[in-house]
């Protein structure tokens, strides 16, 4: 099992502790089909989604606890970003933890910083989880 992070509005959170996080259509994407998009840190998923700026309403990171048998791939909007990964599996509510919740400005440099050594054995990890699938 591996933990990856999903950022969403804070208004989005009953429905997915009731559903899950379902995939789901974005206007600006390479994918055909809907997909649940993880990130390796909360600080890439908050980046990924809002840039840094930071949100501009409130929000939750998710913490996805994912089976070994999930098909995780590398997000093709990353351009070769690591750290960006996407599924087009239901995660069931289970499965999913509440990290931290934010209200806009709340933003630290702890919280976006998604380099450093922690991040690269994060991204091994996740690598290793995709190697081991296939």
């Amino acid at each position: 099992m591996i933990t990856l992070y999903h950022v969403t509005p804070r208004k989005n959170l009953k429905r997915i502790k009731q559903q899950g996080l379902v995939p789901q259509e974005l206007q600006k994407t390479m994918l055909e089909e809907p997909a649940v998009y993880l990130s390796t840190s909360p600080g890439m998923a908050l980046d990924w989604r809002y840039g840094t700026k930071g949100p501009d309403e409130p929000v939750v990171i998710l913490g996805v606890n994912l089976p070994g048998d999930a098909v995780v791939e590398e997000d093709p909007e990353a351009h070769g970003e690591a750290g960006a990964y996407y599924l087009m599996d239901k995660i069931l509510p289970r499965d999913i933890r509440v990290v931290r919740y934010l209200n806009p400005g709340e933003l630290t440099s702890r919280i976006v910083q998604a380099g450093g050594r922690a991040e690269r054995e994060k991204r091994k990890q996740v690598e290793e989880f995709i190697e081991d699938y296939d």
